[in-house]
């Protein structure tokens, strides 16, 4: 049977304009052991190679996750359209760029939200990776859908896609993703559900936003009549900036 490196290079490189955007290895990639990991992590940029291979919010939370023990990170990139049309026309899955694993076999994927325009990229790269487009979906699989959490410019505004991820942090992601992995390998050790987690998250820090613990009404004129939120922290019920 073909893994996923051996498709990649055999059924997708040879027939795209651009191969070497899909090839990765550059000078401080780092490829870790991600079948052993405690926690895997796609660190995913919702744009092609070229754009977001230089983007430095990424590249300090790719050094900060795989300087973690037990962590293996690595990135994803939208495909531009000539591989995406092989990848969907062959069933070849989103994959990581460092070691060729597939996007969906990630315990979290950690999406940037730099700039709107790439909110639908995001939409289409989780479809790409086979993983469902809803949370709601997600939550519902206790067992294979990974965590998708956000964060970046565009999660200060999170409603646009607040039915399609996990989890925002809303602030310095610097700060966040250390305690982001650090409370997923606890949740992992201690076999809890994705929503027991996030209830827990949310109570334990207030910048981070979980669209799915919020129950929104609304008057006849569209305006707001009452939220109610699963977290039963006031202190946490208001959402403020990591720094």
């Amino acid at each position: 049977m073909i893994d996923l490196r051996q498709r990649v290079s055999q059924e997708l490189l040879p027939f795209v304009r651009q191969p070497a955007q899909y090839i990765g290895g550059e000078v401080n990639s780092c490829v870790r052991d991600w079948a052993g990991a405690d926690v895997r992590i796609a660190l995913a940029f919702p744009d092609t190679y070229a754009l977001g291979m230089s983007h430095l919010g990424s590249a300090i939370l790719y050094a900060i996750a795989n300087r973690t023990p037990g962590v293996a990170c690595e990135r994803v990139y939208s495909p531009w359209l000539d591989a995406e049309q092989i990848m969907r026309s062959r069933s070849i899955p989103l994959f990581t760029w460092e070691s060729r694993q597939p996007v969906a076999s990630a315990d979290i994927v950690a999406i940037t939200l730099q700039y709107e325009m790439n909110f639908t990229n995001v939409l289409n790269l989780l479809d790409l990776a086979g993983i469902p487009l809803h949370s709601a979906d997600r939550l519902a699989n206790k067992e294979d859908s990974p965590l998708v959490i956000a964060g970046g410019p565009q999660a200060d505004n999170p409603e646009p896609l607040a039915d399609f991820i996990d989890l925002f942090v809303i602030g310095d992601g610097e700060a966040a993703f250390p305690a982001i992995i650090d409370a997923y390998r606890d949740a992992k050790k201690r076999g809890i559900s994705k929503r027991e987690f996030l209830i827990e998250f949310a109570r334990a820090h207030d910048w981070a936003y979980v669209p799915s613990l919020y129950d929104v009404t609304y008057n006849p004129d569209g305006t707001i009549a009452a939220i109610q939120s699963e977290i039963r922290n006031p202190k946490s019920e208001m959402v403020v900036r990591c720094r």
